[in-house]
């Protein structure tokens, strides 16, 4: 167990490595080495079972690299902002005042993290691995199986924390660890705070992550060989899903999407000085007649408004 007073200690990178590991962290201001000041934790709880908590006051920008388990983690933050995204994969959050967040991985995955220059940043997170998980079928039967299908679909959900996720996240960073049973309460915490979780979000079947990845992914792939199941594969979607996903998200069918981006695309390249031809060529029309008649249907049908 690791304990760090409340708020007398300069929080560099280097101590942060000395709580955990499979964190990598760096200030963007090059002039000062600090993160902040104020107190940082690791707590292992139980086999299986990791508590970070961190409640800093002058925190400055900081760029991480952090490495996740295969399980589930469950963050609160009370106080303050940052963006992640998944490395190499499609989830993205924004975490702020006030927000719970809960991840779910088969296999570990590596996630970039970014937060601004903020006066005081709180949060708490407790990771439960594969195995912690797997052990917890006897006692809370419904919750395992809520947990595996969340970690299934590598499901990332952000909303609004409930005032009862907020008080057990308060708690939790609370709890003195020089205390003979901080061990036992932080434990009864951290099993309140993934119940909570699920009682808020029932489980719903995530949109905005993935057809965030989706959207960028087209804009970055427009020529016609890329299929359908291309995208699906990359968004780790099934073609099924991604088509019924986007047309809830689009109002219109995958393909029309992809069609829509690669016009746009060519729209672009003639404005800016591309000739007909070459621009046919690198969107992989047939010719230049094909992307002149698409282009003229795309205006007709207002495609492009």
């Amino acid at each position: 167990m690791s304990t760090l007073p409340e708020f007398p200690h300069d929080l560099t990178p280097s101590r942060v490595a000395k709580l955990d590991e499979s964190v990598e962290i760096k200030a963007l201001n090059t002039r000062s080495a600090v993160l902040g000041v104020g107190r940082m934790e690791s707590i292992r709880l139980w086999p299986g079972m990791q508590l970070m908590r961190a409640n800093m006051r002058g925190q400055a920008a900081y760029d991480a690299t952090i490495r996740g388990i295969a399980g589930l983690v469950v963050e609160v933050r009370l106080r303050g902002e940052s963006h992640s995204r998944e490395i190499g994969g499609p989830r993205r959050a924004h975490l702020r005042d006030g927000s719970l967040e809960i991840a779910g991985c088969p296999t570990p995955a590596q996630w970039h993290v970014q937060a601004p220059a903020q006066e005081v940043f709180t949060t708490v997170a407790v990771a439960y691995d594969d195995t912690f998980i797997e052990g917890m079928r006897d006692a809370a039967p419904d919750l395992a199986t809520r947990c595996r299908a969340l970690m299934a679909r590598e499901g990332l959900v952000t909303t609004r924390a409930s005032q009862y996720s907020l008080c057990i996240a308060q708690r939790l960073l609370d709890v003195d660890t020089g205390r003979s049973s901080a061990t036992v309460q932080l434990a009864a915490g951290a099993m309140d705070l993934i119940a909570s979780a699920f009682d808020e979000l029932d489980c719903p079947e995530p949109e905005d992550d993935r057809m965030d990845f989706v959207r960028d992914y087209i804009a970055q792939n427009p020529c016609a060989d890329v299929t359908i199941s291309d995208v699906a594969r990359a968004a780790r979607l099934s073609p099924t899903t991604l088509k019924s996903r986007c047309r809830r998200a689009y109002g219109c069918a995958s393909g029309a999407v992809m069609k829509d981006r690669r016009l746009r695309l060519a729209r672009e390249m003639l404005q800016s000085g591309s000739c007909l031809k070459d621009v046919a060529h690198r969107l992989h029309y047939s010719s230049s007649d094909s992307l002149t008649r698409a282009l003229r249907q795309a205006a007709e049908s207002e495609l492009l408004d």
